[in-house]
This record gives C-alpha cells, structure tokens and sequence, in this order.
C-alpha cells in the first residue's frame, strides 16, 4: 500500500507540488483505472499459468533427445504434434517422445490420459505406450486413461481402428484389435491378463461393445 501511495503520487503531480481539488478528483479516476488494470492483469497471469503447457528435453530418464508435455492439475491443454496429431491432455498427464518420432513410428509414452485425433499416415504407425498396454493406430480418435495410481488402464475407440497389445509378466503377449464404440479395460493386477468381454467382470482386462464413446473421451 505504501509503494502504490508513492507510484500514485509521482503519476499525479510533481514532487512538492499542491495537490488542488480538481487534481485529488483526478487522483481518484487514475488510480480507479490503474487498479483496474493492475486486477486485470492479475487474472492473466492466473490463467496463463493454468493453462501452461511444460515442454523440457529430458536426456536421463529416457534417453538422449527425449522432450516432455505436461498438463499441470487442475487443467487440461491441447496441442498439435509435427504430424498433425492433435492431443488432449487431461490433468495431471504427461505423454514424452523422442527427438526421431515421425522417421520410423511415431511413438509416444503417456501417464495420466489423453484423447487422440491421429493425424494420417501409413507409412509410420502412431503407437501409444503405456504401464501394460500398447496401443497401435494409423489413423483413428481415441481416448486412453493410464494414471499411475490407478489400477487398470482404460481404451475407447471413436473412429478408425486401434490394435491393443496387452503385457504379460511371463511374457506371453495378446494382441486384439478394437474396432469404433469398443472400450477395454487392462486390470494391472491381474495374473493372467485374459480377455473377456462385456459383462464379464473378472479381474483380468475386459472388452466392452457398443459403449456410449462420449462418456469416456
């Protein structure tokens, strides 16, 4: 308050100057306006930081010329690879990929969810890597939930056509192939890690046809 009398006074009039009626009425226009600027400045600046999107090249944890994209809690961001994939991404997500994506496949790691609007390209496959599932497309939309302290990973296919590859501790991978309106759910406990399908409710990873794709991307 006592920075802001000061500022107030040096806008308004000369150092050791009267200050006249006329002159205190204009202090109180000036000042209401600056304030009004200052209070508009301060919501963005609030809401760029929550819309803020964390971009780091990471060289330890995933090898060299890896870089990161982060949704801060409390936000979602939304953003376009170089292939013209446009990603949403939920809070608290993070997807990374290497400084190669697009020469071979184009492979991202995601923690957290994301929805997916794969941008077309045959030639290099647009997989998905997550704790237990990969997710393989060429050009499709789709959702993937895949939080860390969650206990299954969660796919739904809109549109295209999404090939699921399910991890095994004793190594003995299943692939299946999840066409529009499907949802699997990989339950990360499981011993076997079977799929069944629709109402079937075991702890393993079910498929569900025909699921209402709205209420899951």
């Amino acid at each position: 308050e006592k920075s802001w009398q000061s500022v107030k006074e040096k806008i308004i009039r000369p150092e050791n100057e009267e200050i006249t009626t006329q002159e205190k009425n204009r202090s109180r226009g000036i000042s209401g306006y600056l304030k009004l600027a200052a209070s508009w400045l301060v919501f963005f600046l609030l809401g760029s930081g929550l819309t803020y999107i964390v971009i780091s090249k990471k060289g330890a944890e995933y090898g060299s010329g890896t870089y990161e994209i982060s949704a801060p809690l409390g936000a979602r961001t939304k953003f376009t690879m170089p292939d013209s994939t446009v990603i949403w991404l939920n809070a608290g997500s993070n997807i990374t990929y290497n400084e190669d994506y697009g020469k071979v496949t184009r492979t991202i790691y995601l923690t957290g969810e994301a929805y997916f609007d794969v941008g077309t390209d045959k030639a290099h496959a647009f997989i998905v890597k997550t704790d237990g599932l990969d997710l393989r497309a060429l050009g499709t939309k789709f959702n993937v939930k895949a939080y860390r302290d969650e206990s299954h990973i969660t796919a739904t296919l809109e549109e295209g056509s999404l090939g699921v590859e399910i991890d095994n501790e004793s190594g003995r991978n299943k692939k299946i192939v999840l066409n529009p309106n499907e949802k699997i759910i990989y339950y990360k406990d499981s011993p076997e890690n079977t799929v069944v399908t629709d109402a079937d409710a075991t702890p393993e990873a079910s498929l569900y046809r025909n699921v209402n794709t709205k209420l899951y991307t």
